[in-house]
């Protein structure tokens, strides 16, 4: 599962990435823009979709009898060398940079395994594009829950995933910083005192660290 997963993430990006080069004027007239608008005609169906709809359809378009064998249906299916080898060679013609993030993806999932190994491959083909060359950016945003179910589940966690990440841990302390540091940008507050900071926006009850701390357990310290 984590290698089909793994697969359909990576082309879905690779998709996204392409249907925006397509009509980039730096990309028209070159090989790998002719490749990318003649790929995109090709699987029409599959553009107009959202990630996740995209990969499912990727899967099911791919799926063989011997789920070992998926992987590679995916790959040459969807002809995923020449693809990479065009969205590289396009972003690099172009000058630019692709950005893609990826949120809610695991609201209301349990950490079991198929639930995690499509989280595991999503996670991998984010590591993988940030090694691979390609100026492609993936950002995950994964609970704590699934992220500890990763850990635990995924054998190549610690080689392939774990130099990749970015754990937060949350306390009082760094989060009434984080709302008083915005609370300073958005507005051009110049006090650097984070309980002043609150206090010009909280009254009564709500003033001061404790005041914070009451306003956190209404928002599930998000």
């Amino acid at each position: 599962a984590r290698a089909t997963t793994r697969l359909a993430w990576t082309l879905s990006i690779l998709i996204s990435t392409a249907r925006l080069l397509a009509y980039h004027y730096k990309a028209k007239g070159t090989y790998s823009g002719a490749f990318l608008s003649a790929y995109l005609q090709n699987h029409e169906s599959l553009v107009k979709l959202s990630a996740t709809k995209r990969c499912a359809a990727l899967i099911t378009a791919a799926r063989s009898q011997d789920p070992r064998a998926t992987p590679a249906g995916l790959a040459s299916k969807f002809e995923l060398e020449q693809l990479k080898t065009a969205v590289r060679e396009s972003l690099s013609d172009a000058g630019l940079r692709a950005v893609h993030l990826f949120d809610g993806l695991d609201e209301g999932w349990t950490p079991d395994p198929i639930p995690v190994a499509i989280i595991g491959g999503l996670a991998k083909t984010a590591s993988e594009q940030v090694e691979s060359g390609i100026p492609i950016h993936p950002i995950v945003f994964i609970r704590d829950n699934m992220f500890r179910a990763l850990a635990e589940l995924d054998t190549d966690f610690t080689r392939n995933i774990e130099g990749n990440t970015l754990r937060l841990h949350w306390d009082e302390h760094s989060l009434l910083h984080l709302t008083t540091e915005r609370l300073r940008v958005a507005l051009g507050l110049n006090i650097e005192n984070n309980t002043k900071v609150w206090n010009r926006f909280a009254a009564r009850e709500l003033e001061g660290n404790s005041g914070f701390r009451s306003v956190l357990r209404h928002t599930l310290y998000r």
